[in-house]
């Protein structure tokens, strides 16, 4: 059996610079919203597979740079709303703190970067190789009417022309997956007491 091969996962480990990045505390995993992944992922946590890793944003707040978004724009070309796609994605937020893991720059981002006008931050895209557990992670998720109530804006005027600037960071407009993080809330709870 011919099975799909790709060219990111082919020898990760070793692209992969060996200098851990510092990153903030709090990371993003976005994945497709699939109700049976989400429940596994609060049982397991994100779970790394062999010879690759787990990846996360970091420094990032503009949902336009964040991976699968930029793909699946070019994917759902006919899609004119960008908000029906992030409402299909669950955006796992893990707490760097109590996931305790060395991070690094995520070698299959250097090409895209400048090819799809992503994030140059640094360290913006970071990978790991360890298992990030369920009690270190929160599921969020995007709304376009709470994210259109919350997304501050600001106009500014220079030369006689007006122009409308985001003003706040994307990741601050989702709303928490309250069933979810009930759950992992009482996971982790339990836990401290073992």
């Amino acid at each position: 059996m011919n099975r799909y091969h790709s060219s990111l996962k082919n020898d990760f480990r070793n692209r992969v610079v060996k200098s851990s990045v510092i990153t903030n505390r709090y990371l993003w995993h976005i994945r497709d919203s699939i109700y049976q992944d989400d429940y596994q992922i609060a049982l397991e946590g994100l779970t790394c597979s062999k010879n690759f890793a787990v990846f996360a944003h970091n420094n990032i707040q503009s949902f336009e740079h964040t991976y699968p978004l930029y793909i699946d724009k070019k994917r759902f070309w006919e899609i004119d709303n960008i908000f029906q796609i992030l409402e299909k994605y669950s955006f796992w937020r893990i707490d760097t703190r109590l996931a305790n893991t060395i991070w690094y720059k995520d070698p299959n981002m250097e090409g895209d970067i400048d090819y799809f006008n992503l994030s140059k931050v640094k360290n913006a895209y970071v990978c790991s190789f360890n298992d990030i557990p369920s009690t270190a992670l929160k599921l969020y998720r995007f709304n376009t009417l709470h994210y259109l109530n919350k997304k501050k804006i600001k106009i500014l005027y220079s030369n006689g022309v007006g122009s409308i600037i985001n003003n706040s960071n994307d990741f601050e407009t989702l709303l928490p997956c309250q069933l979810i993080n009930k759950y992992l809330s009482w996971k982790q709870k339990n836990l401290s007491y073992y």
